[in-house]
């Protein structure tokens, strides 16, 4: 027995007022990892990867530029 759309706005309506599943701690969950997926999907992966080559180089030229202070 198909609702339509009308009867489906109405089940979603009256199933959050009953249960409000909105507030739900896996629902808010699964909202963030659907949105954090979509901003990853988002970022063009030559730009990733230059980010985390930077990171990488940067924490590289660190450790060798670095002064040794010991006495011995």
């Amino acid at each position: 027995m198909p609702l339509g759309i009308s009867g489906t706005f109405n089940f979603m309506i009256v199933f959050q007022a009953e249960h409000n599943i909105l507030m739900h701690l896996f629902h808010m969950l699964g909202v963030a990892l659907v949105y954090s997926a979509l901003v990853l999907c988002m970022v063009p992966w030559s730009t990733l990867s230059i980010v985390v080559a930077h990171g990488y180089l940067s924490r590289l030229n660190c450790q060798y530029a670095s002064f040794n202070n010991s006495t011995s």
